[in-house]
């Protein structure tokens, strides 16, 4: 994988995190919830990419918690995206609404998860 593999993911995790702000705006909360994770998944490409040369694209997300837990470099932010992932389901395929302060910590939480990917990728 090359050098645009990891720009294309990093712009990918920008569109959708301003697509969870968006929602978090308008009040749409599960919608922000679900964009935020996949802002941290993408960005989770990018880093693996960066470092490994490659990423394990998984169906089942906690397996990239995994696979960041894998590269030195990076394994301080599985933990991270642990937390992210956390909820992922509740607000994703439950009959549950996400509170305002709930996609307020969640949009927060991708911030600074992405800032730092975007630390280690520039």
């Amino acid at each position: 994988m090359s050098k645009a593999a990891v720009s294309l993911n990093l712009v990918l995790a920008d569109q959708f995190l301003e697509t969870a702000r968006w929602a978090h705006q308008m009040g749409f909360h599960n919608v922000s919830h679900t964009n935020s994770v996949n802002c941290a998944i993408r960005a989770k490409d990018a880093i693996a990419i960066k470092l490994a040369g490659k990423t394990r694209r998984l169906m089942a997300h906690g397996r990239a918690v995994d696979e960041l837990a894998e590269l030195p470099q990076a394994a301080d932010l599985a933990a991270a995206l642990n937390r992210i992932l956390q909820d992922k389901n509740r607000f994703e395929y439950s009959d549950e609404l996400a509170s305002q302060a709930r996609s307020a910590d969640q949009l927060a939480r991708v911030e600074r998860f992405l800032a730092r990917v975007k630390t280690l990728c520039l």
